[in-house]
């Protein structure tokens, strides 16, 4: 009797023990998971910071930042070859930063509220004239299908012309 008595005690235990070692991980992994994100959005922000810094480094056009931000390229037309050069790279680069939030999203990492500035951010790109839906058109082979179609999805507006 006693012998089943004690064995019922380490079961309930035991049982216990497994309950809060289950609870004790699933904290970690939240933590993990909140850190993840931090590190992510951190990451993200500082290549923007980084993006931004960089294009004023670029042996540009006098006025081509200018234009290129008030839409005053027209598909790049008469654009120095030097010039098409920075405006590609500068686009591309903000692109591949956006797949970046974008499979950081896909993975989980980063949730909706976190990720919408970010596609928005994409959709912003594209908006600034046919230039750059010229160039996303010759190189969205190279981004994952998944972020082509979102990016599509969430800036369809721009790709019907309204």
């Amino acid at each position: 009797m006693r012998s089943v008595l004690l064995s019922r005690v380490v079961e309930i235990v035991s049982s216990g023990a497994v309950v809060l070692g289950l609870v004790f991980v699933g904290l970690e992994l939240r933590h993990a998971n909140r850190l993840a994100e931090s590190e992510s959005v951190n990451s993200l922000n500082g290549m923007i910071v980084e993006l931004n810094m960089s294009k004023y480094a670029a042996p540009a056009s006098k006025n081509l930042w200018a234009d290129y931000y008030s839409g005053g390229l027209e598909a790049g037309t008469g654009l120095a070859p030097s010039d098409r050069e920075i405006l590609v790279n500068n686009f591309f680069s903000w692109m591949t930063l956006y797949e970046a939030a974008w499979k950081y999203h896909d993975t989980g990492i980063l949730g909706d509220e976190e990720f919408v500035g970010y596609i928005e951010g994409a959709c912003d790109e594209l908006s600034l004239g046919e230039f750059n839906r010229e160039v996303w058109a010759e190189s969205k082979r190279l981004f994952t299908p998944g972020y082509v179609d979102q990016v599509e999805t969430t800036c369809a507006a721009l790709f019907r012309g309204e």
